[in-house]
């Protein structure tokens, strides 16, 4: 049986979460030498690139690389991979494989199974069968995760294998296949990304291969194009195209034209001349000529098409349009009738046959769903709703649930909030709860934020959308941040491991710095508001005490509570048997105690300095206000530790300079003018000394 282990903690991976099966088969995968894995050459596109990824992982763990055979294979083991109704040797095994009954009929299912003589001049296989290309990607992928250990967010984990010269399975029969028809990812305002491989204004190509293949590993099927930057290149929607994965956009990208108002802006520019309003109201024939460049540049793509009359960028259609009505009831018509023109547009310029074939959906985000609950915003039939979360993980879901299929549009974080993870597994569990029940079981995408910063609650959600009402409500936010403890520590650890991560969210959950936004605005404006009252003198400071007081004791109950959590993750941190679990630990729950606990550390200490000052004790001020300066040096230590080698700069060189002021993230710009606060604020005191 195989094993997988960060820093060397071996266990068995088939006893992490699935148990063995009494029927378990053993398989040799990699003796002597690796076992071929056999293809036809009619199989699609998507699954020959998954092939190689397994044959990458293989290579990974043994050293040795398995040839991959298009044509007939003579060997005495083999991976055989094959799709019904493309591989001829499917159907000679039938009779051998009859979980094959379990998924007849299903999308996206396979089946991986051992099985004796499955062709002349074979003895064993370890095959892997799908109902369709999709269906034996994810068994090629279960494969790798579940038997061969592959965290399927190596890429971003930079996940460790144990190396081993040789490689033996045990392979109980498996099918599956996913409840949620369409489930995948929108990497939200991707500063992070943008910065750390791109040129400037588009993600780099090897940084959407990275997603391609992450998604993959997480058998999702969906990508929410990025928002910010440069739309994909034809390089990059061939990639996913080929990687059998579905485009989409957000809720405001509609007919996946990138609508971002200097986009339209050079638009205008190149088929007019001139700089023309984004305006259903005045420039409807501009923006349809807008839109069918968009349908006839990406209908040969895999895609979901988004409708929904909105504004440029992320704005109701009626912002800056006078021409626009002011009654929500008549905005309610005027989005219905904008809505069945796209529709009809999009059919008429792709052609009946196409439009029949792919799902169209309306996000009702925002404004959308606002203009919904009038009663007038009429929907056309074959569109699926997709309703939105409140932006902090709680779904909001209409009285009546209208005719149609149903999905969702789901946040783990929201805008520049990126810095940490604060949705709770226990919380994305409970929604889903809902999810399932209300019936929006088609589609379900999940805002991400930068990726980087929030991989254990998108594997969660990917999880999730897979097992869809098999899951155990229940038991399975604790059963996941087990296994993620199993994956990434050693197994002695895990219940202590497992459980800082509960403690960790039931505080993030709640806590104003899971915010990290927020709590920028409230500790600049009032460093701002105390270098201004201080030529003023003590007295002045009364009002100005009285409403901070209350800030200030709920930051210092805060601030106990993250101290306690973060003793709590050292003693465990002092357990770690390695410098790569140590480091792992330290940039994935370390890290994000962190965040909370320094930046309520740093609040303390600024808002005391203002009281000890108001008071008269200008000495004992300046000192509180220099530990101020020292926690903000230690935080900005453990920025440095999460970015080092690869991820160099991820938080700290944004290019804030494109991003408006309401988008910019804790750190870089504003972490400088905090540090410049504090520093004019103790030197003023000095002066008064």
């Amino acid at each position: 049986m195989t094993v997988f282990s960060r820093c060397g903690v071996i266990f068995p991976m088939a006893v992490l979460a699935f148990g063995l099966h009494a029927c378990a088969a053993t398989f040799p995968l990699v003796t002597d030498q690796a076992t071929p894995i056999c293809i036809s050459s009619e199989e699609a596109k998507c699954i020959s690139l998954a092939v190689q990824d397994l044959q990458a992982d293989i290579t990974s763990i043994t050293g040795k690389t398995p040839e991959i055979i298009v044509a007939k294979v003579n060997a005495k083991h083999a991976i055989m991979v094959g799709t019904i109704g493309v591989s001829a040797w499917v159907k000679g095994i039938e009779a051998k494989v009859p979980e094959l009954r379990d998924i007849q009929g299903k999308s996206e299912a396979y089946v991986m199974t051992v099985v004796d003589n499955p062709t002349q001049g074979i003895d064993k296989a370890l095959v892997v069968i799908g109902t369709d290309p999709r269906g034996t990607m994810w068994g090629i992928y279960t494969l790798c995760e579940e038997k061969l250990g592959v965290d399927p967010l190596k890429l971003w984990t930079e996940y460790k294998y144990k190396t081993q010269q040789t490689l033996t399975l045990e392979i109980a029969p498996k099918a599956g296949y996913p409840e949620i028809p369409y489930r995948g990812i929108f990497i939200n305002d991707e500063w992070g990304l943008l910065h750390w491989n791109s040129d400037g204004v588009r993600l780099a190509h090897s940084t959407q291969a990275m997603i391609a293949e992450t998604l993959l590993r997480l058998k999702a099927n969906l990508y929410c194009v990025p928002m910010k930057g440069k739309p994909l290149t034809d390089k990059d929607n061939q990639l996913f195209h080929d990687r059998g994965i579905l485009l989409t956009a957000s809720h405001h990208e509609i007919l996946l034209a990138k609508t971002q108002k200097s986009e339209w802006d050079e638009f205008c520019e190149q088929q007019y001349g001139k700089v023309l309003p984004y305006s259903y109201m005045t420039n409807k024939k501009e923006m349809q000529d807008f839109f069918v460049e968009s349908i006839n540049h990406h209908k040969r793509y895999n895609c979901i098409w988004p409708l929904g009359l909105r504004g440029a960028g992320d704005t109701p259609f009626w912002r800056r349009d006078p021409a626009a009505p002011r009654d929500m009831k008549e905005r309610a018509d005027i989005v219905t009738e904008g809505t069945r023109w796209q529709f009809d547009l999009l059919r008429d310029t792709a052609g009946e046959a196409y439009f029949k074939s792919v799902p169209k959906t309306i996000t009702l985000y925002q404004e959308l769903l606002d203009l919904y609950d009038t009663g007038r915003l009429k929907v056309p039939e074959g569109v699926m709703y997709i309703w939105p979360d409140d932006n902090r993980g709680t779904m909001r879901f209409p009285e009546n649930k209208p005719e149609g299929q149903h999905g969702v549009y789901y946040h783990i974080t929201y805008c520049d909030n990126h810095n940490v993870q604060y949705i709770a597994p226990e919380h994305i569990v409970h929604e889903f709860k809902k999810i399932m029940d209300f019936g929006a079981d088609q589609y379900y995408l999940v805002n991400v934020g930068d990726v980087k910063e929030n991989l254990l609650g998108t594997e969660y959600c990917m999880k999730l959308a897979w097992d869809g009402t098999r899951t155990k409500y229940e038991t399975s936010a604790d059963d996941f941040l087990s296994h993620w403890s199993r994956k990434h520590f050693p197994e002695k650890l895990n219940r202590a491991i497992a459980g800082l991560y509960t403690e960790y969210f039931r505080l993030a959950h709640a806590s104003q710095t899971g915010r990290a936004q927020e709590l920028y605005y409230t500790n600049i404006r009032s460093a701002k508001k105390t270098v201004n009252a201080l030529t003023e003198g003590p007295m002045k400071y009364r009002d100005f005490l009285k409403a901070f007081r209350v800030q200030e004791a709920d930051h210092l109950v805060q601030y106990n509570n993250w101290n306690r959590c973060y003793e709590r993750a050292m003693r465990i941190f002092g357990r770690l048997e390695t410098d790569e679990q140590r480091d792992f630990f330290r940039a994935d729950i370390l890290y994000n105690i962190q965040m909370h606990r320094l930046m309520l550390k740093w609040s303390v200490e600024s808002l005391s300095a203002i009281k000890i000052h108001a008071i008269g004790d200008n000495q004992k001020a300046i000192k509180t206000l220099e530990d101020a300066k020292a926690t903000l040096d230690e935080l900005e230590g453990e920025v440095a530790f999460v970015e080092k080698q690869r991820y160099q700069g991820w938080y700290t060189e944004r290019p804030l300079d494109k991003s408006p002021e309401r988008w910019k993230p804790i750190l870089s710009g504003p972490f400088e003018q905090i540090r410049r606060d504090l520093i004019l604020l103790l030197s003023k005191l000095q002066e008064q000394k």
